[in-house]
């Protein structure tokens, strides 16, 4: 028809060349889109394959409030760079999104220009502003942190009445927790005492701060790299909190060939062939899935996460041979982060219409209470979604696993102590939406972090396709496998693109 555009131009008559793209998140469809719409010179045979019934991967919304909005209990978050790239290009060009929705940056959240409420766990309202001197005593030892990186300069300080007592500081000898703990407590000892709530001290907005760093990074701060700061992409960089992400997910989909994305088919085993084959023609890959059916291919790209990657990498039968050393040890080095979303409704707001965020502060007596609940002793807010009556909290680490592994009451269960503790009265959720992606078997956590003793020529080794007895019969993809934008949906968007584009240039195209 006049003026429409062909998403997917006829291939070239010929034998076709297969390829079994493993994994449907953002990754795989971005692998698989950018393939079908491209076919132009090589006859190539797609298909995607995807372990639960649905596509998306770590993407999934929950609508709420009579579907009025949706709880993002996956990815959220989009960014916007100086530069264009596939993932936004995408998205502009489909009005998925825009740099001017961008700028507002929120479409889950409201912003009432009221101030954020606090309690303590003994019930009592208080002022907070005074805890802001010890809150940017935490940034600016976080900036200090990132310019020693930038500079590779280790005697480095942000401040010249912080001095620093250990002249031992190494790049490679401290994790991102060993740092920031010393030097923020070397510079309240060297700066002047400021009032704070009763019961409250330094250490409590220490632990505070790096709550939220551990939900970004889905671990421990013990367990991350210093390379975490400097080989991660500008946090200052447009960004947009984006509703309902799952929309991204479909509209990619519908794109695709008619049987390219194939649900509920989960990957037993890859067969690659590491030797000289007898024959160019028979393709020397065959992947076996749980339920019988078997796919052979000339190439298979894998984009599933770095936590089914390790347990694959733990069980011998899954590749077979194994993969190469490098690719292993890089497996082995990176970090997969743990951590959930979940989502409380109630039959109506906690507080009143007005405040959006309820922030918590637990007094270390109080935490006794929690023995039964141990997960939500790192509660520290409830933030509205929109004008709705559903919260949003977030667990990280050994709490989300606690959270994942406790049964709907016990969320139930937990959450009404806590608010009975803060609140002062009994308030009990009517429903609880939870992401938890830790226990997901073909998920196995979050996101990828810079594990101590990591750093990106680990992600370069990952990236690397495996040829075998033919070019690039394992390419990788997914976020883990960026340099930069790991941990994002648009570096696993662009590492699908990556690696599409790999192929299509290996056939000219």
């Amino acid at each position: 028809m006049s003026g429409q555009v062909d998403l997917h131009p006829p291939p070239r008559a010929g034998p076709s060349k297969k390829v079994v793209i493993v994994g449907g998140g953002l990754a795989g469809l971005a692998a698989a889109h950018t393939l079908s719409s491209t076919l132009k010179n090589v006859n190539l045979d797609i298909k995607l394959l995807e372990a639960k019934p649905y596509p998306g991967g770590r993407v999934k919304s929950v609508p709420i409030q009579d579907g009025k909005y949706f709880a993002e209990i996956g990815a959220y978050f989009l960014y916007y760079f100086n530069e264009a790239t596939s993932f936004t290009d995408f998205l502009e060009s489909r009005q998925l999104a825009s740099n001017k929705t961008a700028e507002s940056h929120n479409e889950i959240f409201t912003d009432t220009g009221i101030p954020n409420i606090h309690f303590l766990s003994n019930g009592e309202l208080i002022q907070f502003s005074s805890a802001k001197h010890y809150e940017k005593m935490f940034a600016d030892v976080f900036d200090e942190l990132g310019e020693c990186y930038d500079r590779e300069d280790w005697n480095y300080v942000i401040r010249k009445e912080w001095p620093k007592k250990n002249k031992k500081w190494q790049r490679s000898d401290f994790s991102l927790d060993e740092y920031l703990e010393t030097r923020y407590f070397e510079a309240v000892e060297a700066s002047a005492p400021m009032q704070l709530p009763t019961g409250c001290t330094p250490r409590h907005i220490y632990n505070r701060m790096t709550i939220y760093e551990r939900f970004m990074n889905g671990t421990d701060l013990a367990n991350l790299d210093v390379s975490s700061i400097g080989e991660s992409f500008d946090p200052d960089c447009e960004y947009l909190q984006r509703a309902n992400y799952s929309e991204i997910v479909s509209a990619i989909s519908k794109e695709l060939p008619p049987d390219t994305l194939q649900c509920s088919n989960v990957v037993k085993a890859i067969n690659w062939t590491e030797k000289a084959a007898n024959s160019e023609s028979i393709p020397p890959i065959t992947v076996h899935c749980e339920n019988g059916q078997a796919y052979d291919a000339h190439h298979v790209i894998i984009t599933t996460s770095l936590g089914v990657l390790k347990l694959w990498a733990s069980i011998n039968e899954t590749f077979s041979p194994s993969l190469p050393a490098d690719k292993l040890e890089a497996i082995s080095k990176l970090g997969m982060g743990e951590g959930c979303s979940v989502f409380y409704e109630f039959s109506a707001p906690l507080i009143d219409k007005e405040h959006q965020v309820i922030e918590l502060f637990w007094l270390e007596e109080e935490l006794q209470y929690l023995s039964k609940y141990p997960w939500a002793q790192s509660l520290d807010a409830f933030i509205r979604q929109k004008d709705s009556n559903v919260y949003g909290t977030w667990f990280a680490a050994d709490k989300a696993r606690g959270i994942e592994a406790a049964t709907n009451q016990e969320r139930i269960d937990g959450i009404s102590l806590v608010l009975e503790k803060f609140l002062k009265k009994r308030i009990c959720p009517t429903r609880v939406i939870i992401g938890a992606w830790t226990s997901d078997p073909h998920v196995l956590g979050v996101y990828s972090y810079c594990a101590k003793g990591s750093d990106e020529m680990d992600r370069v080794a990952l990236s690397e396709p495996v040829d075998g007895s033919s070019s690039m019969q394992l390419l990788f993809a997914g976020e883990a496998t960026h340099v930069s934008l790991f941990g994002t949906t648009n570096g696993a968007f662009e590492t699908g693109v990556r690696e599409a584009k790999r192929l299509l240039e290996h056939y000219s195209i």
